[in-house]
């Protein structure tokens, strides 16, 4: 049986071109679920809307840096590690090379030189708690849409001019479009080709228009209606 080494490609580079070697499976902390619980006047005790959310998700990396030739060339590769494991981006793990984790914050735990030309480096990942699909990054125009994943948070992209009404499963949001309109379900936005915010185009519940597992009825009444399903696993 064949064994291979594992790796990581953060912000489309790759573990193995900076020459670090992965020397255990990443560590995953998963996210916590958190109801969201709401008062009612006159009643005791909590009620709990049907929808969570989840905090971050943790993913931590164990590698070696070795077999280098001199102890400068060390240093100077450990600096380009510190650079590159910074700030934001996308993290694919080798072993699900369809799917990606996005990145809050990125850092380096321990930096441990245990000689000359050989040290351990663990690397820590703050990310939103779901892993991403690269398929759901693609637009779908056809519908209904079959989810074979779990409860996900779509782009709605709608190309035209005029009001109308966006149905999902029966759940609606009514929407005024002058060229190109983006609604957000993740971010709870809506934008258009520009940027310029376009909350006052919409008028509806966000989180009516998350996909579930299974098939989903989805139109739009005015324009032509573009879904990024943003498939997915929560973590």
């Amino acid at each position: 049986m064949k064994h291979y080494a594992g790796y990581i490609k953060f912000k489309n580079v790759s573990s193995k071109t900076v020459g670090l070697i992965m020397t255990a499976p990443p560590l995953i902390t998963h996210s916590e679920e958190y109801d969201a619980p709401r008062t009612i006047p006159g009643r005791d005790g909590s009620a709990f809307d049907s929808d969570t959310y989840r905090g971050d998700a943790v993913i931590k990396c164990s590698f070696a840096l070795a077999a280098l030739e001199t102890e400068s060339d060390y240093e100077t590769k450990i600096r380009a590690i510190y650079q590159w494991i910074s700030g934001t981006g996308n993290l694919v793990i080798s072993d699900s090379e369809d799917a990606h984790y996005e990145v809050s914050r990125a850092k380096i735990v321990t930096d441990s030189r245990v000689i000359l030309n050989l040290g351990t480096i663990e690397v820590e990942f703050t990310c939103y708690p779901y892993k991403f699909l690269d398929s759901g990054d693609a637009g779908i125009t056809s519908f209904p849409i079959t989810n074979s994943a779990m409860k996900c948070k779509p782009l709605y992209k709608i190309t035209g001019s005029g009001s109308g009404t966006l149905t999902v499963n029966g759940r609606t949001m009514t929407y005024t479009v002058d060229g190109t309109l983006y609604i957000d379900t993740r971010r709870f936005i809506a934008y258009d080709d520009s940027n310029n915010n376009k909350n006052n185009a919409i008028n509806g519940d966000y989180a009516g228009l998350y996909l579930k597992t299974g098939s989903n009825s989805i139109s739009a009444t005015v324009g032509t209606l573009t879904v990024y399903p943003k498939w997915g696993y929560a973590v």
